[in-house]
């Protein structure tokens, strides 16, 4: 029988990736779009992207949406992103 700790690993290793793969997505918009998110505001869900922003910063995301689904797709090919919302 494995110890807890080894059970759990996988789990954080989980975590640590979908911070990883927020955190690249926000400096990817950062980068189109010039807003500066917090990575507390995005969450990932089944390939969506939901973000808690200002209406200003959403509208400037939603004209580029494009760009930045495809920089990401580049970028992560396994994790792929159909929406931003």
């Amino acid at each position: 029988m494995e110890p807890i700790g080894i059970f759990l690993e996988k789990y954080r290793r989980g975590e640590a990736g979908a911070t990883l793969v927020k955190k690249t997505l926000l400096k990817i918009i950062s980068g189109v779009v010039g807003v500066e998110i917090d990575v507390a505001a995005a969450t990932l869900r089944g390939g969506a992207v939901y973000l808690n922003v200002s209406p200003v910063a959403h509208s400037e995301i939603f004209i580029k949406k494009a760009a930045i689904i495809t920089a990401f797709n580049q970028q992560f090919p396994k994790s792929k992103i159909l929406s931003i919302r």
